[in-house]
């Protein structure tokens, strides 16, 4: 009989919920899990609307944010945060690619990906919205992009901390969990 430890939805609802919290913990701008919840999603779930995971999660607790009138969230910009979203939602893409490669080195490159893509998309948001009051030129993007790289830096360790938090807890979770029948097999 074939056996499987896919105990992978309810650890990602238990991820999910600490995501929502811990942006309401005080952290660096950009250390958040949000991105490292997407490689997650998409790596081990399956389904259509993975990407609402993340885009859930950044919803939820920037409506939360709004509620309690709390700074760096809430609804800001609509162009800025179809591109924060739509930033973090291609984090379950790369987590999908992930899927037969999963190890320390593939986690790591994956958030070090995740985080460079998101910096990439978020940012031309930032600019498109004229958010910040950068110029609509070349070199008004330019800017923008080299006044991100400080929360480039943060993303990339949030995602990195939180990628090897998620993926290594998931690993220890199920390795001390009894396997369970597939329902294929059962039948």
């Amino acid at each position: 009989m074939k056996t499987t430890n896919d105990y992978s939805k309810v650890i990602a609802v238990l991820f999910l919920v600490l995501a929502v919290a811990l942006r309401f913990v005080p952290h660096p701008v950009n250390f958040a899990p949000i991105g490292a919840l997407g490689l997650f999603a998409g790596c081990y779930l399956r389904g259509r609307g993975l990407w609402l995971i993340p885009v859930g999660a950044m919803v939820v607790s920037d409506w939360i944010g709004q509620l309690l009138n709390l700074p760096g969230s809430g609804f800001y910009s609509n162009i800025s945060l179809a591109f924060v979203y739509g930033g973090f939602a291609l984090g379950t893409l790369l987590g999908m690619l992930m899927r037969d490669r999963v190890g320390p080195f593939s986690v790591f490159s994956a958030a070090i990906l995740n985080a460079t893509i998101f910096f990439i998309v978020s940012n031309f948001g930032v600019w498109l919205s004229k958010l910040n009051g950068y110029e609509m030129s070349l070199r008004g993007l330019a800017e923008c992009y080299y006044m991100g790289i400080p929360f480039f830096g943060n993303s990339v360790a949030g995602d990195v901390f939180y990628a090897s938090l998620f993926f290594g807890l998931y690993q220890a979770v199920i390795s001390f969990l009894p396997a369970r029948a597939t329902e294929s097999e059962e039948a």
